[in-house]
Formats: structure tokens, C-alpha cells, sequence
């Protein structure tokens, strides 16, 4: 079984609307969940995936973003073809979950697909006065009661209470017999009067849907009868097996860390591993979600579980001490192709050179004696040259003191995010760049020689930006627009 988790891009305060907190504590119960067999699950960031082929092979599609009653382009499904694209899903049959803000689409589009797919939608233009919206939005500290005990959805779930901003008074097609309320709520000053806020559909082609039109507040996911609700949905809409009891799950303490590793130990000449280890925890400890572990032994590569981490920081390289060992070779390199990020930090590019899936590989720039140089120390200029990539957006050129790596090796292609002048070749040469390596993401930066270049303000929020990127996590911005 397999879902595509699609995360809007944030447009709330802290706690709400928490897409991409909510859709990777989803994916990572289901895929956790003794109750789950084979299940494999992707979680999207900004809206779409970078690939949306990914979507040819889901079972179930999970949608939470932000609604198009402010503007159309703000419904990630309304930009492009998307809508097309989600269409040739459904006609294959595959199951569509939607999530409270993710609702809101106009009447003359995306309306009568969702009314099709999932049974209805939030209809913000077709009502009167005071707010013009023929839906209502509320704000309720409510008992939810189950609807419709015997449906496979309902297993496992007891009736529950909910503070939540829930949306009723939905656009449904009528009649509609596939529709089969999961969810109702007594409003404040409308007992006796249930309004159903999550539901469920299964169409005529096979294919299923549900929506929960609650799901402001990311706290609420920490309630196991909302959370078993949720996951009980997602399995049934991809066709999978719900168990008797309902969907397990746990969440993890530090579901939201970004769980950093960073490998270093060893002086290299010249570079001051100790001083620039503390720069590196100073410039990620900007960002709450990162949780730094420092490994001094790049033999505990072998040795201990890199999955207790989303990504390893190298600031390490052998120069005269032995190479890695071959466990922890393999260990590293399944890490990073299997989702792993890897973040490689200067002078680590010259790291383990006897093995070729490291030196020019997972390192695609890297130092060779005889042939890789640097100009001497001291001030240069550093270029945007991918003004539109994530991990520079709003940054401008800026000013550095640094070594400026030059005629560094390496036959597998790179797409400069940044680039120097080098005095000794004249030429631009690559400073900072990203890559893929099976389901990994990794990013190089030749820039870095000491503390001071680590913490240059635009250098080290390009570093706490590509963290969160090879984590495969949305980008939080720390340095104003423009800055440089």
C-alpha cells in the first residue's frame, strides 16, 4: 500500500495549520503502525511533488493546504494541470483524502471534482448574508460522535470530545447514497441537529474518498481517537485492510526534530574541527526543530543505527588516518539512498579517498592532490547564481572570508547554487550545489574553512536552509529577505 502525503505551504501562527507537521506524523504512524503491512508513504512538500509520476503508483492521495477562497493559486490543485493530473488519477482509482482548509474550491472549478471524488466540499460563494458563504465555519468545543459505528472507518473509535475549527454546512451533492456520514457534531445552540464534519464515499469506478473538516490545530493529532480515525480512513480509501480494533499508532517525542548528525574528530591541517563544530551547532540551533548529536568516531558509522537521524553534517576528513571501514561504507551510502540527507562541508570533500562511491560520488566535488587548489585566505565575493532554487530564495551575493576552493574534481554533473571568482583560474568556480542519490538528498558547500565563514550570515543560513532541505522538510527562513 502506498500514499502520497501533499503538504501545503504554512500561511498560519505556530500550531495551526501545521501541513507538513500533520502529514509527516500521519505518514510516519501509518508506516510505523503494527497493524500496517507493507506500506509505503511519501510526504510532499510546498503543495505537489517535485515528481508528480510518484502519484501513478499511489493507492491513496492525502491533501492538506490552504483553500482558494482568498485566491485560486493559493489550492496548490488549482496552479497548472495539477487538477488534470489528479483527475487520470481518480479515473485508475485511486483513493483521495482531503483535510479541512483543503476544501475550499470554487464552484467553476475543482467544485464538481471534488463533489465526484469525495462527496463535497466547502462552498464559499454561493450563500447570503453575514458572510456571504453558503458553508460555516465554527469554532467548537464538541463531543464527536461516531456516525456510522459498522463502517470499517469507525473501528477502533469512541465517541470523543474536540476543541477544533470545524467547517459544516457543506456543498454536498444531493442526493448522493455513496456518501456515509464517519463524524458529527452538536453545535453550540443547535442540539438535536448533528452536522457530519468528516465523511466517507466510494464511487462507482471503485475509487474512494473521505474528508475531515476539522484538522486546525496540530496538537489535536495527539489524540489517539481523532489520530486512529484518520489513519483508519487513509487505509480504507487506499483499499487496504482496517483492522478489527483500528489502525495502532504512537507518535514519536520528537516527531517534528529534525534529527541532526554531525560527523567530525579530526584536525586536518588547518582547519579547526572543535571551533567549527560549535559554529555549525550555533547556525542549525537557529532553527527549533533541529536536535544535533555530535559523532567524534566516524567508526560509529558502523557500529550504531543511523536511523535514529534525518541527516548527517560532514565536517571530517581522514587526511593521514585510516579510510572508513566497509560497514560503515555500506551503512552510510543505504542511509542516504535509501531518503538519508548528507550535508558535506568544505574540506570534507577530500574525505576517504580510496572509495569511489564517497570520493566523486555521494561527494561530487572533491580535492585531488596535484590538481585542486585555493586561493589564499582572505575576503571575496560570493554569487547567487540560482536565484530560484529553495535553498537561495531572497538571499543576494555576499561578502565572505574564506578559502576559495578551486579546480576541484569530479565527473558527475552540478548545478551551482553559488559561485566565486578564483584569482589562481580566473574563473567561477562552483561554491555551493545539490544533488540526489537514490531517495537522498545531499548538499555540498566548498565554503567553510573556519568558524568565522561557517557563521557568515548568508553562508550559514544557506546551511540551516540545506539541512532542512536534505531532511526533506520545509524550509524556515531565519535571514530577512534580500539580506546577504
Amino acid at each position: 500500500m502506498k500514499t502520497v502525503f501533499i503538504a501545503g505551504v504554512k500561511s498560519h501562527g505556530p500550531g495551526d495549520h501545521e501541513y507538513e507537521q500533520d502529514l509527516r506524523l500521519l505518514a510516519e504512524c501509518l508506516r510505523t503502525s503494527p497493524d500496517v503491512a507493507r506500506c509505503e508513504t511519501q510526504v510532499c512538500l510546498y503543495g505537489w511533488p517535485e515528481d508528480p509520476a510518484t502519484l501513478d503508483t499511489a493507492d491513496a492521495i492525502v491533501i492538506h493546504c490552504d483553500g482558494s477562497d482568498h485566491r485560486e493559486a493559493d489550492h496548490p490543485l488549482l496552479v497548472g494541470d495539477r487538477l488534470e493530473t489528479l483527475r487520470r488519477q481518480a479515473r485508475r482509482g485511486a483513493g483521495l483524502v482531503l483535510l479541512h482548509y483543503s476544501t475550499f474550491v470554487p464552484a467553476s472549478r475543482g467544485a464538481s471534482d471534488l463533489l465526484d471524488w469525495v462527496g463535497g466540499f466547502f462552498d464559499y460563494e454561493t450563500g447570503g448574508p453575514p458572510n456571504g458563504w453558503r458553508s460555516a465555519i465554527d469554532w467548537a468545543d464538541a463531543q464527536v460522535k461516531i456516525a456510522s459505528p459498522e463502517h470499517e472507518i469507525s473501528r477502533g473509535v469512541e465517541s470523543f470530545s474536540l476543541k477544533d475549527e470545524f467547517y459544516h454546512h457543506m456543498r454536498f451533492l444531493e442526493p448522493d447514497p455513496r456518501r456515509i456520514p464517519i463524524l458529527q457534531i452538536d453545535l453550540p445552540g443547535a442540539p438535536g441537529n448533528p452536522e457530519t464534519v468528516a465523511w466517507a464515499v466510494e464511487r462507482e469506478d471503485g475509487g474512494r474518498g473521505f474528508v475531515f473538516t476539522g484538522g486546525h490545530s496540530h496538537a489535536n493529532l495527539q489524540m489517539e481517537s481523532l489520530r486512529r480515525t484518520l489513519l483508519n480512513a487513509i487505509v480504507w480509501t487506499a483499499r487496504g485492510a482496517v483492522p478489527a480494533g483500528g489502525v495502532r499508532s504512537t507518535v514519536r517525542a520528537d516527531q517534528d526534530a529534525i534529527r541532526t548528525l554531525i560527523l567530525t574528530g579530526y584536525e586536518a591541517p588547518a582547519h579547526d574541527w572543535q571551533a567549527d563544530t560549535e559554529a555549525l551547532k550555533i547556525v542549525l540551533g537557529d532553527d527549533a526543530r533541529v536536535r544535533i548529536t555530535v559523532w567524534e568516531d566516524p567508526e560509529r558509522l558502523a557500529t550504531e543505527d543511523l536511523g535514529a537521524f534525518d541527516v548527517v553534517v560532514q565536517n571530517y576528513c581522514n587526511w593521514d588516518r585510516p579510510s572508513l571501514s566497509g560497514e560503515g561504507r555500506s551503512r552510510l551510502l543505504e542511509f542516504v539512498r535509501e531518503g538519508g540527507g548528507l550535508a558535506i562541508v568544505h574540506f570534507a570533500n577530500g574525505a576517504w579517498s580510496d572509495w569511489p562511491e564517497y570520493f566523486g560520488g555521494l561527494a561530487r566535488r572533491v580535492w585531488i592532490d596535484d590538481k585542486s587548489s585555493h586561493d589564499a585566505y582572505g575576503s571575496f565575493r560570493v554569487r547567487i547564481v540560482d536565484p530560484d532554487h529553495r535553498l537561495t530564495a531572497g538571499l543576494q551575493d555576499f561578502d565572505t572570508v574564506d578559502e576559495l576552493y578551486c579546480n576541484q574534481q569530479g565527473e558527475l554533473p552540478v548545478d551551482p547554487l553559488l559561485t566565486a571568482r578564483s584569482v589562481i583560474t580566473g574563473r567561477d568556480e562552483p561554491m555551493a550545489f545539490v544533488y540526489p542519490e537514490g531517495r537522498g538528498r545531499i548538499f555540498q558547500t566548498l565554503l567553510g574553512h573556519d568558524a568565522q565563514a561557517i557563521r557568515t550570515p548568508a553562508h550559514a543560513e544557506l546551511i540551516r536552509r540545506a539541512v532542512a532541505w536534505t531532511a526533506n522538510r520545509e524550509i524556515h527562513p531565519q535571514l530577512a529577505p534580500d539580506a546577504g
